[in-house]
């Protein structure tokens, strides 16, 4: 009955975070909006876990904190003149005007080429020997990983830089493109160096990574097509079909974890069940768990509450850039939260790095400045015609919605620079497009 009571005030809770999306929505006139998408993501990031691991107690204070994150989130959307904003946009080229052209398919190739090129040299230069047995090589990969014995290389470093720019510009190609023939050449050319990682690395979280990015660059055409819904009837099917498709390969590297096979079938759904489970719900409960060792005084793990660590969880790369080396375990956090082993995790979202960086009301007030911040790139999508840097930080934004269930993307320094790389290219290439459009129109005047 206590359990009952205690998820069904938790699933009140995920149901404000619908509601939340759906005010801003109306508020703004179109579901592509940063303060929608990201309570949607929250919606699904606590319901799913709250249903699916229902016999699992949780800190109903934690629920709390992430219903009031987002709607602080949130609540800056209604600073912004919308109405103008849609008014500027219904001005602005289709998509295919601005991502169709031929050049951002060949740069799309050739950037797809090169990136696995980096990888499997990268992969090379760390000694492990492909024998024709890809879950063994996967699993020899992993082993050296999460043993921290693999070295850093200049190649493996271009490849996860270069995978950034590839993911986001096919994207808008793919957005923009007419004809399934070329829509299918350019989604084999996007997505073929992170499955190569995902393969043979056993490393999901790149793949959803690159996924959640691909989306988000697919919504910004969309932007640039005056169609403000998030999925319809055959994006939906498009997105069932791949996403089995994703979730298979999912499956996969899961099995190249190691997987008691002996035990048979039965034996084998039952771990894949316990990984999935653990991935795709171990966030929230621990989360939870760390959030009532902080300030409730019980948990089941025992944890690090050292704080004011000034935003260096939140923006690691950052610090690292700047020349911070503090030791930090190869997940972040070296605390595990086992609940019956049948949720086992170290995820334990992005809230537990902005709490410990800036306190519990301090990771507040970052969160609406966040939200400012991001529903002012939504605004500036809409309000700027040939705006590269708001086309660029709003798929970054999705990127950092996506992942905010795991930790902050700014962990990595590849996020920052490969930003920059892509605002640079799309800076000089929307002035290139102008500027030929503009010969264009001179000739026919003269």
């Amino acid at each position: 009955m206590w359990i009952f009571m205690m998820k069904s005030v938790a699933l009140g809770g995920a149901a404000l975070l619908l509601l939340v999306a759906i005010a801003s929505k109306r508020i703004v006139g179109s579901w592509i909006n940063a303060a929608s998408i990201f309570s949607l993501f929250w919606f699904a990031y606590t319901a799913f876990p709250l249903v699916f691991a229902w016999d699992v107690p949780i800190n109903l204070g934690a629920i709390f904190y992430i219903v009031l994150f987002n709607v602080l989130f949130a609540s800056s959307v209604v600073f912004f003149n919308w109405d103008a904003a849609l008014h500027a946009n219904r001005n602005k080229v289709s998509a295919h005007a601005a991502f169709g052209s031929r050049f951002l398919v060949q740069v799309l190739l050739v950037s797809s080429v090169l990136t696995i090129l980096c990888s499997f040299q990268g992969m090379r230069l760390q000694g492990v020997e492909f024998n024709g047995n890809i879950f063994e090589f996967a699993g020899s990969y992993a082993a050296l990983r999460y043993a921290n014995a693999l070295t850093e290389n200049i190649y493996s470093k271009l490849g996860v830089l270069l995978n950034f720019f590839v993911i986001v510009l096919g994207g808008l190609v793919w957005g923009a493109a007419r004809g399934g023939r070329l829509r299918g050449v350019v989604l084999c050319a996007t997505f073929a160096p992170v499955l190569l990682l995902m393969i043979t690395q056993s490393a999901k979280g790149p793949f959803l990574l690159s996924l959640a990015m691909f989306l988000g660059a697919v919504l910004v055409t969309r932007v640039y097509d005056k169609q403000y819904y998030l999925i319809d009837k055959q994006s939906g099917r498009i997105l069932a079909k791949w996403g089995l498709a994703c979730f298979a390969l999912v499956m996969v590297t899961f099995l190249s974890r190691g997987v008691d096979r002996e035990g048979g079938i039965g034996s084998i759904f039952h771990t894949l069940w316990e990984y999935l489970l653990s991935y795709s719900s171990g966030h929230l409960y621990g989360f939870a768990d760390w959030f009532s060792g902080r300030y409730f005084d019980y948990s089941m793990v025992p944890y690090d509450r050292s704080d004011s660590t000034y935003g260096f969880y939140s923006f690691m790369s950052f610090f690292r850039m700047l020349g911070d080396d503090r030791p930090v375990p190869l997940g972040v956090y070296e605390e595990v939260y086992d609940y019956q082993g049948l949720l086992v995790t170290n995820i334990y979202t992005a809230f537990r790095g902005l709490i410990t960086d800036f306190s519990l009301a301090g990771s507040l007030l970052v969160g609406w400045f966040a939200g400012f911040f991001c529903n002012w790139i939504s605004f500036g999508l809409y309000r700027k015609a040939n705006g590269a840097f708001f086309v660029v930080a709003f798929v970054y934004f999705f990127g950092f919605a996506y992942q905010s269930f795991v930790i902050s993307t700014f962990t990595w320094a590849s996020v920052p620079a490969s930003f920059i790389m892509l605002v640079a290219f799309l800076s000089i290439y929307f002035n290139v497009r102008l500027s030929a459009k503009h010969a264009r129109v001179g000739e026919v005047g003269g």
